[in-house]
């Protein structure tokens, strides 16, 4: 199946140069990405996944970033896939599962792959995809009919700011590496579904 790897997550830190997508999401992006199993490289793209990919993914085939990464660019991308399915963005306020965005981004994305300067997390050569809402937006609908107005705010202000975290470190790591304090964006994809409740 896939070659083993030297590396493992505590080990890894993308390389400068390489492109990079980072991908955040519920069970719609989810592959079942072990932090600890092989990274994303030249022979495994996204690095771990279902033993029997795509086949185990929530829509029985590939996911829409894996069309990014390997069928619509001309160049080598890794993508590093943190989406775990019943994934919220704060499962404080929606407790739907333990891996919300707030987790997958402050306990394991940042530690693990944020890296120093010298690693590959810039914003001329990333992109970051965020896709929630679902798993938030049902049970909002089901649990706080009468309050959907305000724990929306609430979700919404999460996500926000963890967005912005994401464009905090590709800011820091670009003047680190180039030694200016001026602030390009990284290249953002963000949705969160909006589902009409009546």
């Amino acid at each position: 199946m896939r070659k083993s790897s030297c590396c493992t997550a505590a080990q890894h830190v993308p390389q400068s140069g390489n492109k990079l997508t980072h991908t955040s999401g519920d069970s719609w992006s989810d592959i079942a990405f072990s932090l600890t199993g092989e990274q994303p490289g030249p022979d495994s793209p996204f690095g771990n996944s279902f033993p029997s990919y795509p086949e185990e993914t929530a829509i029985f085939g590939a996911h829409w970033f894996m069309y990014l990464t390997t069928e619509f660019n001309k160049s080598y991308i890794e993508t590093y896939c943190l989406a775990r399915s019943s994934g919220t963005v704060n499962a404080s306020i929606t407790p739907h599962g333990t891996d919300d965005f707030v987790k997958v981004l402050q306990g394991d994305f940042l530690p693990i792959y944020g890296g120093p300067s010298e690693s590959g997390w810039h914003s001329s050569s990333s992109l970051f995809a965020m896709f929630f809402g679902v798993n938030d937006i049902n049970m909002v609908a089901e649990e706080w009919e009468d309050d959907i107005p305000m724990i929306l705010d609430e979700i919404f202000a999460t996500y926000i700011s963890l967005v912005g975290q994401v464009s905090t470190m590709t800011f820091t790591n670009d003047n680190r590496a180039e030694g200016t304090s001026s602030f390009t964006r990284p290249a953002l994809v963000t949705s969160y579904s909006l589902i009409c409740h009546q």
